[in-house]
């Protein structure tokens, strides 16, 4: 048994629309040769120009239009490109210009700018011609997938809902199927989709009817066997079979496919999976550790000899605490307690000063002079820039909680390990210490659902102030 992975029309089409897309800046860069606009298109010989032509388009069809949705209205069109589109067929456009200069000489890197802001404005408008021409296309019925729903429930309605809604889905309903019978009372209408009888005449209907694909809405925990039987089906008639994601629903994860050992699944996690994104945040975090550190040294070798000078014991203090998912690691700080602090804490329980399982308190005795006013200001947290270059913290993350306080979270409160521990996040920007614990987690999930690199840049500077403000206890 085996599932179609799409439709292979819908392959072709999308194909076809990258490869117009992919001609778009070619033609660019030949009306603006031809229009010799800006200048320096003269210094170009025919042959290295053609060559850059079909860089473009290797490039494009390489690194852009393997994500091609199909033709949208202008403006639609116009925000991908500035969204995504664009940002990598400028790309493609340098590494074509630098192929060039470097290859054959003599190409003018200047030419790069007039070629992609051409593109900007053309990539849209190819859209217009190819939309018209796929929508005549689709009400002689050419080019639509024909599907049959099975199921009839909220989940299937709300699918109906969409296709009609928006057109440029490009799938005409064919019917529904139920697993029970559709004359029974209560049953939903599924938006006037013709239902053609039971889960148990779906052989008949496929023989009887013209059906390119099927999607399954019925719920997976009550009509397992239903559905593998529905599949076993449509695959001896090679129809594809779709089924949903998110066929179970988990509170703050997002289903998505990947494969393990070769192996499909359908995987539900709750962090960030743009493994580009989270690689260029890591670059981030060892340049900016590393900068950190270097700029730093002379205010941490001060506070050293402060240390050293106003109280016995080390100058650091390595404790253990929970990182990504649990893992335990030993987070550096500058001492500001006692040596015998760990030790006075369990005496000090009652005054704690904040709700849930951590411990804070303002006027801590266990404080040395130096400790507070490095408290004060955070600096006591400079060490943990090693932490960060060494892959255990981030710049930006939830802070990392002691293992006994995780112990004691409650287990919405877990999630909050699923991202690596940072120096900063939302609450240290939004309060520091008077925020209570509840709202505390909410916030660090808060992060975790919103990432990106832009809210990390973002963070990184209004924690600056924040420090400033002198807000550590």
């Amino acid at each position: 048994m085996g599932l179609k992975r799409g439709s292979g029309r819908q392959h072709v089409r999308a194909w076809a629309l990258a490869c117009a897309d992919a001609l778009v800046l070619p033609a660019v860069a030949t009306t603006l040769r031809a229009a010799r606009v800006p200048a320096g298109w003269e210094e170009v010989a025919t042959l290295p120009f053609l060559l850059f032509a079909a860089l473009l388009v290797a490039a494009w069809l390489g690194l852009v239009s393997r994500r091609s949705r199909g033709p949208a209205p202008v403006h639609e069109s116009l925000r991908r490109v500035l969204s995504e589109r664009y940002a990598r067929a400028l790309i493609a456009l340098a590494l074509a210009t630098l192929g060039a200069e470097v290859l054959l000489g003599g190409f003018p890197g200047r030419l790069f700018a007039a070629v992609g802001l051409g593109g900007l404005f053309a990539l849209p408008l190819v859209h217009l011609p190819a939309r018209a021409l796929l929508r005549r296309l689709g009400r002689r019925g050419l080019g639509a997938r024909r599907t049959l729903v099975l199921g009839n429930n909220a989940r299937a309605l709300e699918f109906v809902e969409r296709v009609r809604r928006d057109p440029r889905h490009e799938v005409h309903l064919v019917g529904a199927l139920d697993a029970a019978d559709p004359r029974r009372a209560g049953a939903p209408s599924l938006d006037g989709v013709p239902t053609l009888g039971t889960t148990d005449d779906l052989r008949e209907v496929l023989a009887r009817h013209a059906v390119d694909e099927v999607v399954v809405f019925l719920p997976m925990r009550s009509f397992y066997g239903l559905v593998e039987e529905a599949l076993d089906v449509c695959a001896t008639a090679g129809v594809t079979v779709r089924l949903p994601s998110g066929a179970f629903e988990a509170r703050g994860a997002k289903p998505h496919l990947s494969h393990l050992a070769d192996a499909p699944f359908a995987t539900y996690s709750s962090g960030p999976r743009n493994a580009w994104a989270l690689a260029a945040k890591r670059g981030i975090d060892v340049f900016g550790s590393s900068l950190l550190l270097l700029a730093f040294s002379p205010l941490s070798l001060l506070i050293a000899l402060a240390i050293r000078l106003t109280s016995k014991g080390p100058i650091f203090h390595v404790q253990t605490r929970a990182g990504l998912r649990g893992r335990p690691f030993g987070m550096i700080k500058f001492r500001t307690m006692v040596p015998e602090a760990e030790a006075m804490r369990k005496h000090l329980e009652a005054h704690n000063e904040v709700s849930g399982p951590v411990f804070k308190m303002r006027n801590d005795p266990r404080v040395t002079p130096v400790g507070r006013w490095l408290r004060r200001f955070s600096l006591d947290e400079l060490p943990q820039l090693w932490n960060v270059l060494r892959g255990e913290m981030s710049l930006v993350g939830p802070r990392p909680p002691i293992p006994e306080e995780v112990r004691r979270y409650d287990w919405w409160q877990r999630r909050r390990l699923s991202m690596l521990p940072g120096l900063t996040c939302l609450w240290q920007v939004r309060g520091r210490n008077d925020v209570p614990f509840e709202r505390w987690m909410e916030l660090d999930l808060e992060y975790i659902d919103r990432w990106s690199l832009r809210l990390d840049l973002l963070l990184l500077c209004w924690t600056i102030p924040a420090v400033l403000r002198g807000g550590g206890v």
